[in-house]
């Protein structure tokens, strides 16, 4: 899909843009502090109603530990991943069906002159390793976020890997301590001065 500007989102009145990687569908738009939150369920509602969920459909967030609601974001009917992200004033969520994804994460960060530089104030989580670039930190964290267990796995321990075949065009290989196979992550550059990172658990229903 190219990219392009769908609509106005009808409570921020800000533009929201479109896109996709494959079968991943992007939406992202500008909020305020106080709107966030909910402008990322909006999305994220968009996005599942057009991978075919009831228009009734609704996102929540229930902790797997405590059962509070902070966890990782679902849809209340449908076979759809949904996933979401903050970068400064914008926010960006994406979905795929279960058919291509039985999990999704995003990350987002922005892209500052020194971008292909390593990231210097990571330098600690990683050593005796370099840290990585900001696109590098965006995988990480994308596949961490896909993965469901977020900052409880050394992020030290994630290695990003070689190009994979997938289904999200131009992925690479993460490896996440604890998974016996790679969560693949694409980055995408569609949002000037933005770094967006997708994750992808493979669907265990995919055709192989």
């Amino acid at each position: 899909m190219p990219i392009g500007v769908s609509r106005l989102d009808p409570v921020v009145g800000t533009p929201v843009g479109r896109s996709a990687l494959g079968d991943v569908l992007l939406a992202w738009s500008a909020s305020p502090p106080e709107h966030r939150h909910d402008t990322g369920r909006r999305l994220m509602r968009e996005l599942a109603r057009e991978l075919g969920a009831a228009a009734s459909v609704d996102i929540v967030s229930v902790c797997a530990r405590c059962g509070g609601a902070h966890g990782r974001p679902r849809v209340t009917a449908g076979d759809i991943a949904v996933g979401v992200t903050y970068a400064g004033d914008l926010v960006v969520a994406a979905a795929a069906p279960h058919d291509i994804a039985d999990e999704i994460g995003v990350d987002a960060e922005n892209e500052g002159a020194d971008a292909a530089s390593p990231l210097a104030d990571l330098a600690p989580l990683f050593a005796p390793a370099p840290p990585p670039t900001t696109v590098g930190w965006t995988q990480i964290e994308a596949a961490l976020k896909a993965d469901g267990r977020g900052i409880r796995v050394p992020v030290g321990d994630v290695v990003v890997g070689d190009a994979v075949p997938s289904a999200l065009p131009g992925a690479v290989a993460v490896t996440v301590p604890g998974r016996t196979e790679p969560v693949h992550v694409a980055t995408w550059h569609g949002i000037d001065g933005l770094a967006v990172s997708v994750a992808i658990v493979a669907s265990s229903t995919a055709e192989p």
